[in-house]
């Protein structure tokens, strides 16, 4: 029985091996499941189960397919190791790209920064920064100014010397109108300093306020100097008026002359109906950026902030300006409501002119680096003279601060005097004073018309 069984094992290997597909992982998982039904179907002698696991073995061993099915497995096969290379190149890929994006992004930046390189300096242009700053000017809603001003000014005289030390004028203003005024003056007369205080307000109904401080201790000093005293009397209604605010109204004005009262009015309801008007405000802007007549003569070292150009006034654009100006809504409105106003105003430029010959002044102007806004004017004037027959020159120089973030800063008095009883109180003490024998400072009569004349106490 082993010699029958022998020949028969070697038929059966050859037929699996030559029934057995090269190419395809279907025929090997088929194969596996024929050996495993052979094994479990019957139990064959040790010697036949010998040759058919030699047989497996070697079938296995000698599948030139082996390759193909392991190329199909997961990646996760030592196999797939040959798929880093695409990974590689992609992320050379990745780098390019990178590096291209880069190279945009700072060619952008380059050209960015030229660009606003260039803008810069033509907004910043010395010529460019003034325009902007004066043509802002009739823009402006409110603003608040503190001009400072120092001088050598001296005058001696029948055994009395003056000496100028100082002057502060501060304002504020709003376009509704109202503009209030302080203002401070101090002098040396014979070695002793006086100081006098006033101030101002206006109103958008055309009521007035004012009063000045001090005035009983500034006349009682200037008096000592020159050996007087301030008669008691005259000291009694001094103070009556000393620190208290007076009211002048348009209703006062119109009992004087009721012409005059109508055509302030006229003018404060012109102002005001400016005042919301953008066109209007617009057109006196182009007005002066059309004739610039401000110009620039030297740049001056920027401080704080801001920069600095020596100016002077250009007189042929100004007298063009002017005329430009005469037609603009606004000036054509309050010249119809006061005619004399634009001739008042063109005398005023012309000696202004005449005396802006005579002078060697120089005025410098302090303009915002970045909202091109006017923060400061400097004002120097050099050699003046006192008089055509004094060889003795002094110099003024005044200082001005702007902020336009600030508007007018004094409220309106609750307990002001009439301008009546503050006029009649200043007549008393000249009176008392001078025992009537000089005239007087402006009274009120029966009708409460102010007129100039003796006052009986």
């Amino acid at each position: 029985m082993k010699q029958d069984g022998a020949p028969k094992k070697p038929k059966t290997t050859k037929k699996r091996v030559s029934d057995k597909p090269k190419t395809k992982a279907k025929t090997e998982t088929s194969k596996k499941a024929k050996v495993s039904t052979s094994t479990t179907a019957s139990a064959p002698a040790p010697a036949e189960q010998s040759a058919a696991k030699s047989s497996a073995v070697n079938a296995v061993t000698e599948q030139p397919a082996a390759a193909p099915v392991a190329a199909n497995q997961t990646v996760a096969q030592p196999i797939a190791q040959p798929a880093l290379p695409p990974q590689m190149a992609m992320g050379q890929r990745k780098s390019k790209a990178g590096l291209i994006i880069a190279i945009c992004a700072a060619v952008l930046v380059v050209l960015l920064a030229i660009a606003g390189a260039t803008a810069y300096a033509f907004y910043q242009k010395p010529e460019n920064v003034l325009l902007d700053a004066v043509s802002k000017l009739p823009l402006a809603t409110k603003v608040s100014t503190k001009t400072t001003v120092n001088s050598n000014f001296s005058y001696e005289a029948d055994g009395v010397n003056i000496k100028f030390k100082k002057f502060t004028f501060d304002t504020g203003a709003e376009n509704t109108p109202k503009l209030d005024a302080n203002a401070e003056l101090a002098l040396e007369v014979n070695g002793k300093e006086l100081s006098l205080k006033a101030s101002g307000l206006a109103t958008d109904n055309g009521t007035v306020y004012f009063k000045v401080d001090n005035i009983v201790s500034s006349i009682k000093e200037t008096l000592s100097i020159l050996h007087q005293k301030l008669p008691a009397q005259a000291e009694k209604h001094l103070k009556k008026i000393d620190g208290k605010w007076a009211k002048y109204s348009l209703a006062d004005v119109r009992k004087q002359d009721k012409k005059s009262a109508d055509q302030l009015q006229c003018v404060i309801d012109a102002y005001k109906k400016y005042s919301k008007d953008d066109k209007a405000k617009h057109q006196i802007s182009s007005v002066y950026k059309k004739h610039p007549f401000i110009i620039i003569d030297k740049e001056v070292k920027s401080q704080n902030g801001n920069f600095g150009y020596d100016v002077s006034v250009d007189d042929d654009k100004a007298e063009a300006f002017w005329k430009d100006f005469r037609e603009t809504s606004f000036a054509k409105s309050v010249e119809s409501c006061a005619p004399n106003v634009s001739s008042s105003s063109s005398d005023t430029y012309k000696s202004a002119k005449k005396a802006k010959s005579k002078a060697d002044a120089t005025m410098t102007v302090w303009v915002s680096q970045w909202s091109h806004e006017l923060r400061g004017v400097d004002v120097k004037a050099t050699n003046l003279k006192t008089d055509s027959r004094s060889d003795k020159n002094y110099n003024v120089s005044a200082k001005t601060v702007i902020d336009f973030s600030k508007g007018s800063q004094v409220a309106v008095p609750g307990d002001a005097i009439s301008a009546e009883e503050w006029a009649r109180a200043i007549s008393q003490s000249f009176q008392s004073v001078a025992g009537g024998s000089y005239l007087s400072a402006p009274t009120a009569d029966a009708d409460n018309d102010l007129e100039y004349g003796d006052y009986d106490d």
